[in-house]
Order: structure tokens, then sequence, then C-alpha cells
């Protein structure tokens, strides 16, 4: 005979004693909709605004003029399927140039930016805060490949 289990240890003595088993609680979930499908481990992604990738580059800047280079993402940690899992960027919901480039640190003279709403279906824009930059944020579920693809070329800052 094979050895019972907890469950059914506990099933079989709450039977013996006339006691009924509390039954297994479900995994408490929003009702279905936009809010349910929106939410990422309690946090809602960004799906408004610019999508903001910082590139450093040397040589001497020359702001809102065209690096020739593009924001590679090809050393970004990836999953089985080869998505990027935790690629560094800048967003806000709704954000404008303006608002969002704020927090991107010094050492980054060039920027590649995107529309949220560009982002193709699937990818995840979640707000990530760091200290010093509220408008960090993780871009993932992308291959790095199509992510240098749509991002485009760099501008100088």
């Amino acid at each position: 005979m094979p050895p019972l289990r907890t469950p059914t240890v506990i099933t079989v003595i709450a039977a013996l004693s006339g006691c009924a088993p509390a039954p297994p609680e479900a995994p408490v979930r929003p009702a279905p909709g936009p809010v349910a499908e929106a939410l990422v481990g309690g946090v809602v992604p960004v799906t408004t605004g610019v999508v903001i990738r910082g590139l450093s580059m040397p040589g001497i800047p020359a702001p809102g003029q065209k690096t020739g280079r593009t924001c590679d993402f090809s050393r970004e940690d990836v999953d089985q399927n080869g998505r990027m899992t935790d690629a560094s960027v800048q967003c806000q919901p709704g954000g404008t140039y303006a608002s969002t480039i704020g927090g991107l640190a010094p050492p980054f003279t060039a920027y590649c930016m995107i529309d949220a709403k560009r982002l193709p279906g699937g990818a995840r824009l979640i707000p990530a805060p760091v200290s010093g930059n509220a408008n960090h944020c993780s871009l993932s579920a992308v291959k790095p490949k199509d992510a240098t693809g749509f991002f485009g070329g760099a501008t100088w800052r």
C-alpha cells in the first residue's frame, strides 16, 4: 500500500472525528477585463508615452543630430525563448521626451526613442524606479534583435 500524503491523512482524520475539512481556497484573481490583463505582479504596465534607451558614445555630441548608430540590446539577459527579461529603459505613463529623459544618467550621451504604443504585442514595459531615477523602467518579453530594430537610430543628447 502506498504511503498516505498529508492532505489525505487530514481528510481521513477529519472524517473519523465527524469534522469536515475546509475546502481549499481558490486563488484570488481580478475579474476578467482590461485591469486583470494589465496587472503584472501588481504593477500596471506603461502603454502610453515615449520609451527611451540611453547609449554611451565617444565623440563630441551634436545635440539633436543622428549619431549613425542604433541602440543595441544584444547583451541583455534573455529567457529560454530568447526574449529579454529586464532591459533598462526610461518611461512614464503618457510621458514626453522632456518629461522622461530627465533621469537618464550623464554617461548616456545619446538615446533612441519609440512611442510605447509601437511596442510589439506581448512586450512588457514595467515601471522600475531606481535611486535618483523615477522614470526607470524594465522592458521584457521582446527579442533583442527586434528591440534594436524598432528603437531605430540614436540621437545625440
